[in-house]
C-alpha cells in the first residue's frame, strides 16, 4: 500500500502503522534482490472544508457543485462503504488533482530505485479513482459537461434539491449509452495522463489498472455473461481505449474465490445470486477486461 483509504501512508495518515517512509526501505531491499515493486493506491476520501458535509447539505442539494458525488438517488452516499458507489466524483478537477498529486509523490519517492516499476490503481467499487458504477456521478457540473459535449438539453429544475435523481432518470431514458461512454472518456483521459507522466519520468514505468470486482449483487444484470464487461464500463473503465492510447498500462482483474469477507450470506437478494458470486471467477466473462491487453494480470485478494 502506498496511499490507502485517505492518502499517502506516512506520518500524518498511517492506518497500517508503517514506519515513516517505509517504501524507501522496501525499494532498497528489492533493489538488492532484483525484484520489482508497485505501490498501490486505494483512496476513498480526501480533505474537504470543515462544515461542508452536514446533515442538511446531504439533502438540500448544496453539495452538487462540490467534490462530493451525487448519486442517482439525488443525494450523496449516506455512509455506505463496501458495495456502495464512491463518495467523491472523479470528474471533478479538484479530485483528479488530488489523486494526481499522490501519484506524483509516489513517483518522486520511487523513481531513483530500479525496483520501482510504477503505480497501481486499486479500483474497488467504492474508491474515488473512477465512477464506481452507474449510480454515481450526477452532479450539476458533470451532467452539464456531458450535455454540452453531446449537444443535449436536459430538462431538470435546478431548484430541485434531488435533481440528481431527475438527471439520472432522464439520461437513462434518452442518452444512456452516450452517458456511459462519455464517462469512460473522462476516466480514460485521466488514466492516460497519469500513464504518460510515468513514462516521461522513466520509460519502463507502468500504470497498473486493477479492477477489483465491481460486482453489484443486486444489479438486474448481475447473472448475465457480460455483466463484468458492462460493470467495468459503468465505472468508467474502457479496455479498448486504454490499450490503444496508453501502451504502458497493465490491465488486471482481481478475483475473490469465495464470499467477500465483509458480506454475509443474508446480504444476497437470492440464493441463486450467492451461488453465482461463488463461481463468478471461474467464468470466461469475468476476465473480459484482459482481452487484448498488452500486460494482462490476475490478482487474488484475501
Amino acid at each position: 500500500p502506498g496511499a490507502w483509504y485517505h492518502g499517502l501512508i506516512g506520518e500524518k495518515y498511517n492506518p497500517r502503522h508503517h514506519a515513516p517512509d517505509f517504501l524507501s526501505a522496501w525499494y532498497a531491499k528489492f533493489d538488492r534482490e532484483g525484484l520489482g515493486l508497485y505501490p498501490t493506491i486505494n483512496m476513498n476520501t480526501m480533505p474537504v472544508p470543515d462544515g461542508l458535509v452536514t446533515r442538511a447539505s446531504m439533502s438540500d442539494g448544496s453539495l452538487h457543485d462540490s467534490v462530493i458525488a451525487i448519486h442517482d438517488t439525488g443525494r450523496p452516499n449516506w455512509g455506505g462503504w463496501h458495495d456502495t458507489p464512491p463518495n467523491f466524483n472523479i470528474q471533478n478537477k479538484a479530485v483528479r488533482r488530488h489523486i494526481s498529486g499522490v501519484i506524483s509523490a509516489l513517483v518522486d519517492q520511487g523513481a531513483g530505485h530500479p525496483s520501482f516499476k510504477g503505480v497501481c490503481l486499486h479500483l474497488t467499487r467504492h474508491c474515488m479513482l473512477w465512477f464506481g458504477d452507474e449510480q454515481s456521478g450526477y452532479n450539476d457540473y458533470t451532467v452539464a459537461a456531458f450535455a454540452k459535449a453531446k449537444g443535449l438539453k436536459i430538462p431538470v429544475k435546478k431548484s430541485d434539491p434531488l435533481r440528481g435523481k431527475a438527471y439520472a432518470e432522464w439520461i437513462r431514458a434518452h442518452a444512456w449509452e452516450e452517458w456511459i461512454q462519455w464517462r469512460c472518456d473522462v476516466v480514460t483521459d485521466f488514466y492516460v495522463q497519469e500513464a504518460q507522466k510515468l513514462a516521461a519520468r522513466r520509460p519502463d514505468l507502468k500504470l497498473w489498472i486493477n479492477s477489483f470486482v465491481p460486482a453489484n449483487i443486486r444489479h438486474p444484470d448481475f447473472m448475465k455473461p457480460d455483466y463484468m464487461e458492462q460493470a467495468n464500463r459503468a465505472c468508467g473503465l474502457d479496455r479498448d481505449a486504454l490499450t490503444k492510447r496508453a501502451p504502458n498500462v497493465i490491465l488486471c482483474q482481481t478475483l475473490v474465490p469465495a464470499d467477500y469477507r465483509w458480506r454475509s450470506a443474508e446480504a444476497y437478494p437470492t440464493p441463486e445470486a450467492r451461488s453465482h458470486q461463488r463461481v463468478l471467477d471461474t467464468l470466461p466473462g469475468f476476465y473480459s477486461l484482459l482481452r487484448g491487453a498488452s500486460y494482462p494480470w490476475v490478482n487474488q485478494h484475501d
